[in-house]
């Protein structure tokens, strides 16, 4: 399995994510990166969408706006429209 840190590849494990967030955005506990890694896949596209719902969770729309402009067009319209 790869690391983040191999590559350098940002995850919501960068931005301080609590594990009540982590409930409410997995519906599980996820004890750390590799085990987020394990769960979601090892894709960047999913890391940044998880970003963007962290963000969107935490009531900030402007942060997760600009980590949308990091996904396709229909992702980022599909996040930032139906919270």
């Amino acid at each position: 399995m790869k690391s983040t840190e191999e590559k350098k590849i940002e995850t919501i494990f960068n931005h301080w994510v609590t594990e009540e967030e982590l409930k409410h955005l997995f519906g599980k506990t996820i004890k750390d990166e590799n085990d987020y890694i394990r769960f979601v896949g090892y894709s960047e596209a999913s890391f940044i969408t998880d970003i963007v719902r962290l963000y969107l969770l935490r009531g900030d729309r402007k942060t997760a706006s600009e980590y949308a402009k990091r996904l396709d067009r229909k992702t980022a319209f599909g996040l930032l429209v139906h919270d």
